[in-house]
């Protein structure tokens, strides 16, 4: 959008100023040119490639302090030169955290040098005169481009998203190069059919890394393909991303099956592809979207978990990449993203959200409930002989179900979401061959008060506590007169075997403070979940 842009680029600038600082300028070491990864001491082949190519963007954009900056230049060059020392005689990169002669390193890089060689294409056509660093600069990035064909083409991919990666590079490369014949290498990738259900999701459910991947592979084949069919996977997507926003502003990521499973993540990445969807389809609801996702980001200056601020600076690529971004601006509506109720057999999970409280219900997964009041969250889990994992999730008039066994314990359990009150009731049956004693566990992901009548007392994440009987409140406090209260209300009533309930649950979780409800099974049980 033409409006974020200025101060995308100042972002930027303030990045490459610590790129620039970073880079390995000793000629006797056999890191000149790269990048060391502070935390593994060694700097990955193809971040030359990949970092080389940010640093020409600016040197290519006349918004930017560093257009036409002799020094950025050399540095981008060199950096070109460390991972070319690094490419094997297969033209593949390996990617020395855990992939080997990886053709998809090479692709990865393949969609950063593309867009910076167009950029600087235009620039040297439009200056006066080119200088021989330019023209040093231009053939290093083709030379690049011409190996990544034979690094990529018949050599495979490892994950899910790797085809489309390859796919979109390889369009990349058969426009820049001219070489209609890898269309048919291409259309290989695509015959083997596309991984996104028709809620939206793609078959490694990665909300914040390889989602976002798929999207741009996507976005990449529609406009260099000229096949614009592809963009409803990316539109789909995208809206069912929406109904992963939680009440504290992050993304749900329990049920992602990579390396952000779990992770506390907001939606600054996300920002690119809804700017440049909603220009690509004219859908005001995504520039509405993109919008409030820059607003988020203004009021973190600071990052959040290696994400903020400095994020929304991504998009640099895009810019200098398509003219439409930054000449033109696009309107927005107005989109409700806090209230959906969403469900999605194919991914095991239910979403709800009702402004600020949210349930989440999934099967697959050992923590298979979550509740959540603005900035303060339970988790559940259930522990017979061991935690069970529901296999099936379902949907009744009242609201979801899942099921699951340990191999000992069996329990059928129902949850009803009631909207008017932001209130859950979690309903519990088990069955097993003799009496046996389970727990429900509830994890709070904040320290905070937990008060009764029998009890008042302060929580410590990492410890834990068994509630014989009745309701209690917790309270998570963001300053001294600013608390959430969370009240939990139950029929758990047993006390015979709240020894061995702890003692089968220790460890507990690092991140949170555990509450026990106990009984032993065959029983039925409930729990209400209410905000106070």
């Amino acid at each position: 959008m033409k409006r974020h842009m200025l101060q995308n680029i100042q972002r930027n600038d303030e990045s490459i100023e610590l790129i620039m600082a970073g880079q390995c300028l000793d000629k006797n070491s056999y890191m000149y040119g790269g990048w060391m990864d502070p935390d593994c001491g060694y700097s990955e082949p193809c971040r030359g490639t990949g970092l080389g190519s940010n640093l020409m963007l600016h040197y290519c954009c006349a918004y930017s302090k560093f257009y036409n900056n002799d020094d950025l230049l050399f540095k981008a060059y060199i950096g070109f030169k460390f991972s070319f020392r690094f490419l094997h005689a297969d033209n593949t990169y390996d990617l020395m955290c855990t992939n080997y002669h990886d053709p998809t390193s090479v692709a990865f890089n393949v969609r950063l040098v593309a867009p910076a060689l167009k950029a600087l294409k235009r620039h040297m056509e439009s200056s006066p005169s080119i200088k021989e660093m330019e023209i040093d600069v231009y053939n290093i990035m083709i030379e690049f481009l011409t190996k990544a064909t034979d690094g990529i083409v018949g050599r495979g991919f490892h994950t899910p998203n790797h085809r489309w990666v390859n796919a979109s590079a390889l369009a990349y490369l058969m426009n820049i190069l001219d070489m209609p014949e890898l269309q048919d290498e291409i259309d290989k990738y695509l015959a083997e059919g596309i991984d996104c259900d028709e809620s939206g999701e793609y078959a490694e459910r990665s909300i914040s890394i390889y989602n976002l991947t798929n999207n741009e592979s996507f976005i990449i084949l529609a406009l260099e393909l000229k096949r614009p069919e592809f963009l409803e996977y990316v539109n789909r997507n995208l809206y069912m991303t929406l109904n992963y926003l939680e009440p504290d502003g992050s993304i749900f990521t329990l049920n992602s099956t990579r390396q952000d499973f779990g992770v506390k993540t907001y939606p600054f990445l996300l920002y690119e592809e809804y700017m440049i969807m909603a220009h690509l389809t004219n859908n005001k609801d995504f520039a509405y979207v993109a919008e409030c996702f820059y607003n988020m980001s203004n009021r973190s200056r600071y990052d959040l978990n290696n994400q903020g601020y400095y994020t929304i600076g991504v998009p640099l690529f895009k810019y200098m990449e398509h003219d439409f971004l930054r000449l033109e601006d696009m309107e927005a509506t107005p989109f409700d993203m806090t209230k959906y109720n969403s469900y999605q057999p194919g991914s095991n999970i239910a979403r709800v959200r009702n402004g600020e409280t949210s349930m989440t219900v999934l099967a697959e997964q050992p923590i298979f409930f979550k509740y959540e009041y603005r900035f303060l969250a339970i988790h559940t889990k259930f522990m017979g002989r061991s935690y069970l994992v529901p296999k099936t999730i379902g949907r009744t008039e009242k609201g979801y179900t899942l099921s699951g066994t340990d191999g000992y314990v069996t329990a059928d359990m129902e949850f009803t979401y009631r909207e008017e009150d932001n209130e859950v009731d979690i309903e519990i049956e088990t069955k097993c061959p003799s009496a046996y004693p389970c727990s429900l566990l509830l994890l709070f992901d904040h320290e905070g008060l937990m008060t009764s009548d029998d009890f008042n007392f302060r929580t410590k994440l990492k410890e834990n506590i068994l509630v014989k009987k009745g309701s209690f409140e917790y309270s998570h406090f963001l300053a001294l007169s600013l608390f959430y209260t969370i009240k939990i209300e139950s029929d758990f009533d047993e006390t015979a075997s709240c020894q061995q309930c702890l003692e089968n649950a220790l460890p507990t979780d690092k991140n949170a403070f555990t509450v026990l409800l106990s009984g032993v099974a065959p029983y039925k049980k409930k729990v209400t979940i209410k905000v106070v």
